[in-house]
């Protein structure tokens, strides 16, 4: 069973879409995600779970989100695997002069296209 992390955008973010990390860790139990942990006030959550199609899970957790809370929000998921792997390649490991604490990842819910 993997763990995924679910990175929530527009969530507590300046005081608008306010989403409870408790209630927020409850819906995802009912969901039937097991051992949902959250990361501050983000809407970043880690979780276990037995379902692989990876886009479904997004949008019922998505889904969920928009009925629960009435927030609008995207739901971006990464296997734990996939995360180390963004790290690994972290392209300014090597540079004293760039500290990794100050280093930004954009994750997209999808691929750009050739057109990006």
């Amino acid at each position: 069973m993997p763990v995924i992390v679910s990175l929530l955008r527009g969530v507590n973010v300046g005081g608008y879409n306010q989403v409870s990390m408790e209630k927020l860790r409850a819906l995802y139990a009912t969901l039937g995600f097991e051992d949902s942990r959250s990361y501050i006030q983000s809407g970043n959550l880690v979780f276990w779970s037995r379902k692989r199609d990876m886009p479904a899970v997004a949008k019922t957790i998505e889904q969920a989100i928009e009925k629960n809370f009435e927030v609008r929000s995207s739901v971006i998921l990464r296997t734990a695997d996939e995360m180390r792997d963004v790290v690994a390649k972290n392209p300014f490991a090597n540079r004293a002069d760039v500290p990794p604490n100050k280093l930004i990842v954009t994750f997209l819910a999808s691929d750009p296209g050739a057109a990006a």
